[in-house]
């Protein structure tokens, strides 16, 4: 039993103990909404309301139109050309039919089926069954601007090749062939690389197709190698919507008169009436190189003005240039371009 000296004192230090832990907290109730203000992230001010089916542009850098610049709730077609794909090793492709025209056709045509895009084929000036390298600047713009084509499509066949694996100590075996496509996508205004895609599968037991089923018939899919083919192809759309799908619409100033401008746009590449799109002029400049490897990323565009579409045909539409527009500076040839808004 403690003394009565000490149990007072043991009392008192349990008093004072409760006290202060009594004061500590009402501090941090104090000091918590000054905590949770500066933990907490700013918050974004409330956008102003915006007229329904349009969106303010955010631009991103000097070369892009200015923040007037409005986006549709529609989007553009555009146009794009694919050129003949080169075969690295024509001697594994004897039973398939002409694979170097029939894949890029087939897949201009899912292409074109999704809506999105306008397409062209070109088969004269790039492919001719053997194996090139990747098209230079040159050769790429060359073959948008001869065939109307904003984006290049080009590709390799890279392997069929054929094998048997044996089984039960080489009496039996199966038969398997790889099939390996590569697609390149080029902006056709530089002529710069924007994405490569490698697809690869691999056919077991009926690898071989022949020569009497037409790329892209019934009969053709209906064979091993066919149907691996076909999911490529399907793979090949995916992955080249989704490249085009964040880059600029783009269309040609085709005819200036007075406060007038007419681009080789139209109802078939969803253009209506209304739309605002910017002027730009490509730089005489030489491309903008990497200083690492010196591969071009692209050539730097100025912005000329605005034009506001009133009149629209099939394949071109009319419009008036704002105020604020170089119509003196604006030529045939310029650029009508549209930036899709940053995520």
């Amino acid at each position: 039993m403690l003394e009565p000296g000490l149990t007072q004192l043991n009392i008192r230090l349990q008093n004072r103990a409760k006290a202060m832990a009594g004061a500590m907290l009402a501090a941090l109730a104090c000091l918590m909404p000054a905590f949770a203000a500066q933990a907490l992230p700013p918050q974004p001010k409330e956008q102003a309301q915006e007229r329904p089916g349009v969106e303010v542009l955010s631009v991103q850098d000097g070369s892009a139109p200015a923040p007037d610049v409005k986006m549709p709730a529609h989007l553009f077609k555009k146009k794009v050309v694919a050129a003949a794909f080169d075969v690295v090793k024509p001697g594994q492709l004897q039973d398939i039919d002409d694979i170097a025209h029939g894949f890029p056709r087939e897949l201009l045509a899912r292409l074109e089926r999704s809506g999105k895009f306008l397409t062209r084929s070109a088969s004269s000036l790039l492919g001719a069954g053997v194996a090139v390298d990747v098209p230079n600047l040159h050769t790429v713009r060359q073959l948008a601007e001869f065939n109307d084509s904003q984006f290049v499509i080009a590709g390799q066949v890279v392997s069929a090749e054929s094998w048997a694996v044996p089984k039960f100590l080489g009496l039996l075996e199966t038969k398997k062939r790889l099939l390996a496509v590569e697609i390149y996508v080029f902006d056709g205004l530089s002529g710069v690389l924007l994405t490569r895609h490698r697809f690869d599968s691999v056919v077991e037991k009926e690898v071989v197709v022949g020569r009497d089923k037409t790329f892209g018939g019934s009969a053709f899919f209906a064979t091993a190698v066919g149907r691996a083919l076909d999911d490529m192809l399907d793979a090949g759309v995916r992955a080249v919507s989704a490249d085009l799908e964040v880059q600029p619409f783009a269309a040609k100033v085709v005819r200036i008169s007075n406060n007038e401008l007419t681009f080789d746009a139209g109802a078939n590449s969803a253009i209506v009436p209304g739309d605002v799109l910017g002027v730009y002029r490509i730089s005489h400049q030489l491309p903008l190189m990497r200083p690492a490897d010196q591969v071009s990323l692209g050539t730097q565009e100025g912005m000329l003005g605005r034009v506001a579409v009133s009149q629209v045909q099939l394949g071109f539409s009319v419009g008036a240039l704002s105020a604020d527009s170089n119509r003196k500076g604006i030529q045939v040839g310029d650029l009508v371009r549209w930036y899709p808004a940053a995520p």
